[in-house]
């Protein structure tokens, strides 16, 4: 008897450990798969998994490096600052007279695919500095661009309320994608420690290799934009992840950004710079929570009729045929619009 309860207390042990690696696994698998990605040159090609470090933030799942300096990404070089966010250094608090619009969104607020300062945040900030220059106004407008690939709506209200609510932003700008209900890039693949009806032991007994323990296979662009990002119904979403999928996502991000537009006192506008599935409901849904909209899809009919553009993929509008990302053409056209509507605000 004594050597049973010796044996059956070694293999509640030794399953008590295996669940305890099994939860190590589970938090370190993004970091260890990013790892193992090979070494991009530094001012060579790379990958979106070069460019992007696992976050502490769970529901923010992974952020940009800080301090990148010019890694070839989609075609285009990219810089970030100290707290790895596209674009030029900032302090945290703002100086006097300074106005701040703090950029919410994926890889077309990034500004996947061209050049530092082309995406249109960065030509919208040029434009109402120029204004304010013009009227001789007291203020002077930076931007803050938190924007990464991948991301979704409900992410990036976690980024706001963990990292940017800091920089005391005036205006928060939402840019919303037709992807934005789907699985946001890099999520892990995670088995339960807590699990009860399986025995891991058992598992590890039967030839189970550690990456059938919650470990992701190497990310990649084309995980970050396809198979990882394609579920927008929770039910087909493992536990952990489901609040960040689906139109019930959405809607209680926009629920959470204007308790804290209201607790933290800016102005929120949602915005979609081109039609797309879902963006009517989620501008809809914007201004039942008393935001201001803007839809992008006039302005866009309006150049391609000018223009004689039958077709937007692959147009002088697009980064390529292959990359239907805004190119710089499109975001000056949305940047010329939004300051329209945003100038008007601050007179």
């Amino acid at each position: 008897m004594l050597c049973a309860c010796s044996t059956l207390a070694a293999l509640l042990g030794a399953e008590v450990l295996l669940r305890i690696q099994v939860a190590r696994a589970n938090e370190q698998a993004l970091a260890r798969a990013l790892r193992d990605l090979p070494q991009a040159p530094s001012q060579g090609p790379a990958a979106l998994g070069h460019l992007i470090q696992q976050s502490s933030l769970r529901d923010v799942i992974y952020e940009l490096r800080p301090n990148l300096r010019g890694p070839l990404y989609a075609g285009a070089r990219v810089r970030t600052n100290s707290h790895g966010f596209r674009g030029a250094e900032l302090p945290l608090a703002k100086r006097g007279g300074e106005k701040r619009i703090l950029g919410l969104g994926d890889s077309v607020l990034f500004g996947q695919g061209v050049r530092q300062g082309q995406d249109y945040l960065s030509q919208l900030i040029e434009l109402l500095n120029a204004q304010a220059q013009q009227r001789a106004a007291e203020f002077s407008w930076t931007g803050i661009n938190t924007a990464v690939p991948g991301y979704n709506t409900a992410v990036e209200v976690a980024l706001l309320r963990e990292r940017g609510l800091a920089f005391e932003p005036d205006l928060v700008l939402l840019g919303f994608v037709s992807n934005d209900l789907g699985l946001p890039g890099f999520v892990r693949s995670e088995q339960d420690p807590f699990d009860l009806a399986r025995s891991f032991l058992w598992d590890w007994a039967s030839g189970a290799q550690w990456s059938d323990f919650g470990l992701t296979p190497a990310p990649t662009q084309q995980t970050a934009g396809g198979a990882q990002r394609v579920a927008e119904n929770p039910e087909h979403v493992p536990e952990p992840w489901r609040h960040l999928v689906g139109w019930d996502s959405v809607l209680a991000a926009m629920d959470e950004l204007r308790t804290l537009s209201v607790q933290h006192e800016f102005k929120v506008l949602v915005f979609s710079h081109r039609d797309s599935q879902h963006a009517a409901a989620a501008l809809q849904a914007a201004r039942e929570r008393g935001f201001e909209t803007l839809d992008l899809q006039t302005e866009l009919d309006e150049y391609m009729r000018e223009h004689d553009i039958a077709r937007y993929r692959g147009s002088e509008l697009t980064v390529s045929e292959a990359d239907p990302h805004p190119s710089a053409i499109h975001h000056a056209m949305a940047a010329k619009a939004l300051f329209q509507k945003i100038s008007a605000w601050y007179p």
